[in-house]
């Protein structure tokens, strides 16, 4: 058992350094919950709603989530519903969602700049494949990432 949970059971202190890094675990976990799923803040207020994929004749299609997951599942639903060519038009709509989504995070820097760098790489049906790779790489990182901080996920 952790030395800090057995100070913590037994009723002893817990250091302030401790306390720390234990907020900050916590603090990035809610960080990794707000991009994977609640979404996180907008630039205007608010918090970044689910994607909506415009289908042309077909109408549309609204991400049954905000955030990185919704928007993976939301973007295979839209594709299963009208193929991945009627949603190449979202390109530069995806690169502003991505980037609007990752902003407020400081720790994905990174990724903001990847996505970035894939929708200047070109435009069309290969971009389109490079930036959804891109996601789902990234997706399943933060879904590690969210695996290993969330020390109560033992009981799932």
């Amino acid at each position: 058992m952790n030395h800090i949970l057995r100070r913590f059971f037994d009723g002893g202190p817990i250091p302030a350094q401790a306390r720390l890094a234990q907020f900050a675990v916590y603090s990035r976990l809610q960080q990794l919950r707000a991009l994977l799923s609640l979404g996180t803040p907008a630039p205007q207020g608010g918090t970044i709603g689910p994607f909506v994929f415009r289908l042309g004749e077909r109408g549309s299609h609204t991400a049954p989530a905000a955030g990185l997951e919704g928007f993976v599942h939301g973007e295979a639903r839209a594709a299963a519903l009208s193929g991945r060519g009627a949603l190449l038009h979202h390109l530069a709509d995806y690169g502003r969602y991505l980037d609007d989504l990752l902003a407020p995070v400081p720790w994905a820097d990174d990724a903001r700049r990847k996505t970035r760098a894939l929708l200047q790489s070109g435009d069309g049906a290969a971009c389109y494949e490079r930036l959804l790779a891109f996601v789902h790489v990234y997706l399943e990182e933060l879904r590690g990432r969210i695996d290993a901080a969330d020390l109560s996920r033992w009981v799932r």
